[in-house]
């Protein structure tokens, strides 16, 4: 097997600006570090790129994809193609835009890989953002949540459905950041890892963080309707 690993790479230039780019790196052993061979960024011609999913195409006829982006540079996500994992071509529409009147209105930025459902589709999970939700922090009046969306099995480019409610919001006091659980940032929370539930369908295990400070766990279930 072979793992991809995708991460945020941070530069500070000599003008004191900083960049973000999404940038990848793989291994056949992840437990040992001098075997990982890094890529460098993913979309090099892009000034600002973070918060990469890969959704894994092996079987099918067509591509890779990538879902990427916080938000920054268009409002949604964004997607690229590949035929390698390895190199990637940046596509021109965008993939999922924020909501001006949903929990979504302000940020859109990508969660972990899509993992498929039983009916074939995909379950994708992303971060967003709304504003005007008071906190104790100074000048911090966001929340974030968590938002779903089911992709086409034959074209994952295509949106069955999205949320009209947040799937995660932040609810516990350390997920709020308040009183004894004073945060970093307070209501937010931020998922970025999740796995199948060993021997049930439709059913995973989601890690995320809360309040910028800790890290969280929950159980996801799926039904159909």
């Amino acid at each position: 097997d072979r793992y991809y690993l995708l991460y945020t790479a941070a530069q500070e230039y000599e003008t004191g600006k900083i960049t973000a780019r999404l940038a990848e790196a793989t291994t056949q052993t992840p437990d040992i570090k001098e075997s990982w061979k890094r890529y460098g960024p993913i979309l090099p011609e892009e000034s600002w790129s973070k918060s990469g999913a890969i959704l894994v195409r092996d079987g099918f006829q067509g591509p890779h994809y990538l879902i990427y982006g916080d938000s920054t540079i268009v409002r949604g996500l964004e997607w690229a193609t590949s035929d390698d994992l390895i190199n990637w071509k940046r596509q021109p529409s965008i993939f999922l835009p924020v909501r001006p009147t949903s929990f979504d209105s302000i940020l859109v930025e990508a969660g972990p890989m899509p993992l498929p459902l039983s009916d074939g589709n995909y379950l994708f999970l992303y971060n967003s953002a709304r504003c005007c939700v008071p906190s104790q922090k100074p000048g911090w009046n966001q929340q974030y949540n968590v938002g779903w969306v089911v992709l086409d099995r034959e074209d994952p480019t295509k949106i069955l459905q999205r949320s009209s409610v947040p799937l995660l919001s932040p609810e516990l006091p350390w997920e709020r950041g308040v009183e004894p659980y004073l945060g970093n940032t307070p209501n937010v929370v931020f998922l970025e890892g999740w796995i199948p539930y060993p021997n049930l369908n439709d059913t995973f295990i989601a890690f995320y963080g809360a309040a910028d400070s800790v890290i969280g766990a929950a159980i996801v279930k799926v039904s159909f309707e």
